[in-house]
């Protein structure tokens, strides 16, 4: 749509190019057999001086990589290397020169980086292992090394045939954005006819000074199957011999296999004789073994990257400071006035299509925001301020202009100028940067002795602590930690679809496609909510019907209006959705009440007549957190929703148009309840019990993945009768038909819909569940009243006189029980039974207990 000279583009915020994400990596493969057996790993891999380095025929030189106890790897750290090593299992028909081991340069490959190390069977151990790894950056590598065994070794077809059927399986388990790399010693000879894919990509080349044998055939008929190319058959230098003996006989037997079109820039496999001559006996005089095989390249994964990336906080307080950002709005407004717009709101007024609405007036917001002068100033360099990001853009071009010199003409400008210029740039950033820190201190100071005598000690020491950061890391005050793994979709697929305590949501997978298709997907419009089972059916059933007439609507949507208004001026949230404007953005442009803001006023009264709400405000994206827990694949991330602006506005502005009072013990999300004032009244119930000699246990339960788990009739008990319905019929589909949009490095992306829990992140969801827990846990603390806690964890109200138990507390999710326990001797037993107790009375509800953090 074109009106009033303005462009709308409602999917802007996804529309994608193509860049790649690629990494240099060297790598070589080496058969050890023939090397001195007390010549340490660490001169070895100095000598080989790759990132990857693959070493076969490794039992006889070390001892530690003799199998014991059965175990099947070792991972020890040599100089600047880790190195995983499979040994030889101790069988009698294993030969001795077994033994594979993968040795990676940690600079390169971090341990973090390690996703998963595959363990061959026992009947081929020694002869097989592969490593993957991944990182945030896109890159998945994984790294096999394999050792068939010549042909003169009894079972050696059979063993071959098993790590050729192993190394395929190990294939088929990849995930498709998962690169092999296959360094091996096959004892094959391939000769010089080639091989193609079906897509006509190069698998062997015709360069060899060999003749196929038997082994070279079923090493090309593995080739043929799963599409890897031979990388050291493509010229005469790469195609050399790797394996020499006395007699003079010699011929290429080591190989690197990869998929060609998934690297750049290759360099030539190189057979390095001296270095393998250098790694022999010292007093041969000619090559008696193998010698090392090494190459490098460009691992690459094309990956789509949004171009509408959300803007930095600095970037919307300048868009919004900008004087010229009541033009903006103007030119909004003088839009929604135009006729066409006018049409599509009567359109989606006959219509009750909330959805058309939404499209037309969020995609001319962003559109226009992309287009403002001061947001693409911030791309380069989204942390800094405008003056810091301007001097820091000409100091990447002269440096440019510095490292291309030899190579272009410089005209007017030589070396020395462009120095000059530079050094100009660095006195005038550090200037800048000074003074703008000193102007953070001072204002971080103001803040904090307006917040002293307002009596918000809390905020206190959050300024004390910001005047004290500096950078990140312990000793500056800033915990960062980003994992160096990140799950992938099909991980993420099988993870959710789990119940809620076992870290899932129940869900159900509604769309599975890439970035550059969710367009399509918010052209469905409601269709992706619709049922598609009994049990969806029967829980749509649940939902209360809205019985709005139009006068209602429009009356109910001017009190929305107004009180999104005040949520979002109190709002402290800032990240959003790629297909949602900042929450500032959306307050400055509202606060006009111009024509623009009467078009989202319509849209508050479509949804409130329909009962339909956008597809976009259902949608979430989801953001995973790392736990640091020690755990592996999405059970180590926490799932943080990034929801729109303005429905999250507008959901608070229903949530707290009611009062929510909540019970005397329950802490957490509720205003001016402190942990301190639980810890101090538990110390009390603590210091009585004791001073009265009472035997006494505190049992603190915490719920597994609570958020998530707790079933929806429970979630919903707490307002689904004491709200008005057209409000209670807007809170239920806010979990009921809630959306989450998962991705990976690789921008393959699902959407889910969620089959119980509410979502964190969204605004109501801590006092939701809060309510909901307490309402479950209350009865549980009656059922287990006896005379001695109704006398000492009971305490008169201040101020209602009325009795309050004392005996339980909940933060959260958290909850703790003091139990008084008879003297019996089994004090144990009576522990365990509570326990006990209380999963069983939490079953029904959908929550469970996390048995690793309870205490």
């Amino acid at each position: 749509m074109n009106s009033a000279g303005l462009q709308v583009d409602s999917h802007s915020a996804w529309h994608s190019c193509f860049p790649t994400c690629h990494r240099r990596i060297s790598f070589g493969s080496y058969n050890c057999q023939a090397m001195p057996a007390h010549r340490p790993l660490r001169l070895i891999l100095t000598m080989l001086a790759l990132d990857i380095v693959a070493l076969q025929s490794t039992c006889e030189s070390w001892g530690w990589m003799q199998q014991q106890s059965s175990q099947l790897f070792y991972q020890r750290n040599v100089g600047k290397y880790q190195v995983i090593g499979w040994p030889r299992a101790n069988k009698a028909y294993m030969s001795r020169v077994s033994g594979v081991l993968l040795a990676f340069d940690r600079r390169k490959f971090p341990k973090q980086t390690v996703a998963q190390i595959y363990t061959p069977p026992e009947n081929i151990l020694g002869r097989a292992g592969a490593v993957r790894f991944r990182f945030r950056s896109g890159i998945d590598l994984c790294v096999g090394n394999l050792y068939l065994p010549p042909t003169s070794t009894p079972l050696a077809k059979e063993i071959a045939a098993d790590i050729w059927q192993w190394a395929k399986d190990l294939l088929l388990s990849l995930p498709r954005r998962c690169i092999p790399l296959f360094l091996l010693d096959a004892n094959a000879r391939l000769g010089r006819i080639p091989s193609w894919s079906v897509d006509g990509t190069a698998l062997r080349g015709t360069s060899s000074f060999d003749k196929e044998n038997a082994a070279g055939k079923v090493f090309r008929q593995f080739v043929e199957d799963t599409g890897l190319t031979v990388l050291n058959s493509f010229s005469s230098k790469s195609a050399q011999s790797t394996w020499y003996d006395s007699r003079g006989h010699h011929g290429r037997i080591d190989y690197i296999l990869s998929f060609a079109n998934r690297l750049r820039n290759i360099q030539s496999p190189v057979v390095l004789k001296k270095l393998g001559f250098q790694l022999q006996l010292p007093h041969t005089e000619q090559l008696a073994d193998h010698v090392p095989i090494v190459s490098a390249a460009d691992f690459i994964i094309e990956y789509l990257e949004k171009k509408s990336r959300p803007l930095p906080r600095t970037a919307v307080d300048a868009l919004v400071a900008d004087p010229g950002f009541p033009s903006l709005v103007n030119q909004l407004d003088q839009w929604a006035s135009s006729a066409q717009v006018q049409r599509v709101c009567q359109q989606a007024q006959d219509t009750s299509n909330p959805d058309l609405l939404w499209e037309v007036t969020n995609g001319a917001l962003l559109s226009k925001i992309d287009s403002f002068g001061c947001v693409s100033d911030f791309r380069s360099f989204p942390g800094e301020s405008l003056a810091v990001s301007s001097l820091l853009s000409k100091r990447v071009e002269f440096r440019n202009l510095l490292i291309h010199a030899p190579f272009i003409s410089l005209g007017k400008l030589d070396k020395c100028s462009i120095q000059k210029q530079l050094s100009i740039i660095r006195s005038q950033l550090q200037v800048i940067r000074r003074s703008e820190w000193h102007l953070r201190q001072k204002n971080i100071a103001v803040h904090m002795v307006e917040s002293s005598r307002k009596g918000n000690f809390r905020q206190v020491w959050q300024d004390a602590r910001a005047l004290v950061q500096r950078g990140l890391g312990p000793r500056q005050r800033i915990y960062h930690h980003v994992s160096a793994y990140s799950p992938s979709t099909d991980e993420w697929r099988k993870f959710v679809q789990q119940k809620g305590p076992l870290g899932g949501s129940a869900a159900t997978i509604v769309w599975d496609s890439s970035w550059e298709e969710l367009g399509q997907f918010f052209h469905l419009g409601q269709l992706p909510l619709l049922p598609t089972s009994r049990l969806a059916l029967d829980r749509d059933k649940q939902i209360l019907p809205v019985n709005s007439t139009w006068t209602d609507a429009l009356s109910q949507a001017q009190t929305d209006f107004d009180q999104v208004l005040q949520h979002l001026a109190k709002s402290r949230g800032f990240a959003t959705p790629p297909w949602s404007a900042p929450q500032k953005v959306w307050k400055a442009v509202l606060t006009s009440q111009g024509a623009f803001a009467k078009l989202i006023q319509l849209l508050f009264a479509i949804c409130r007549f329909s009962g339909v709400l956008p597809l976009q405000w259902l949608v979430s994206v989801g953001i995973p957190i790392w736990k640091r827990n020690a755990k592996f694949g999405p059970i180590a991330f926490r799932v943080i929703h990034l929801l729109d602006a303005l429905s999250k506005a507008w959901f608070r502005s229903i949530w707290t148009r009611h009062p929510h009072t909540p019970a005397p013990m329950v802490f957490g999300p509720y205003a001016k309840r402190r942990r301190e004032e639980v810890a101090i009244i538990n110390r009390c119930i603590q210091y009585r019990l004791a001073k009265r000699g009472i035997s006494f246990a505190a049992a603190l339960f915490d719920q597994a993945n609570a958020f998530n788990s707790i079933d929806w009739t429970y979630l919903e008990r707490p307002f689904v009768n004491t709200l008005p319905q057209s409000d209670v019929h807007f809170l239920q589909l806010r979990n009921r038909r809630s959306l989450c949009l998962m991705g990976d490095a690789q921008n393959d992306v699902f959407i889910y819909l969620s089959g119980s829990g509410t979502r964190q992140g969204d605004t109501p969801a801590v006092q939701e569940f809060a309510d909901s827990f307490q309402r479950i846990v209350r009865p549980f603390d009656r059922l287990r009243y006896n005379p001695l806690e109704t006398t000492f964890l009971v305490a008169r109200h201040p101020i209602r006189r009325s009795n309050v138990f004392l005996g339980s507390s909940t933060w959260a999710d958290d909850f703790l029980k003091w139990i008084i326990l008879p003297n019996d001797g089994n004090e144990q037993e009576h522990i365990l039974d509570v326990v006990s107790g209380f999963r069983d009375f939490l079953e029904p509800s959908g929550l469970d207990l996390n048995p690793g953090k309870s205490q």
